[in-house]
């Protein structure tokens, strides 16, 4: 009787990992948001909290000095009129 409750935990056992690390995933993107939006309240700056990001996101140190926010903010304008423009979205 052992085996046969054992045979069938192992079929179920996929899909409880899968819900669980579904779970978690989701539970970090919302962790990920809410820690931005304290950054937010916090330097009440959102050039400083793009320019913190960009350089938690671009990996090294060296690169740092060669990050500009107002170019960055000004990419993005232009993506976003582009997509207002086709009606398309990323």
């Amino acid at each position: 009787m052992a085996n046969v409750l054992a045979t069938n935990t192992q079929s179920v056992l996929p899909l409880l990992s899968g819900a669980v690390e579904e779970g978690l995933l989701r539970w970090l993107r919302a962790a990920e948001l809410t820690c931005d939006r304290a950054a937010l309240l916090v330097a009440q700056d959102h050039r400083v909290v793009i320019s913190a990001l960009m350089k938690l996101a671009g990996g090294s140190p060296k690169l740092n000095a060669e990050l500009n926010v107002e170019a960055f903010l000004r990419q993005v304008g232009f993506v976003h009129t582009c997509q207002v423009n086709d009606n398309t979205a990323l």
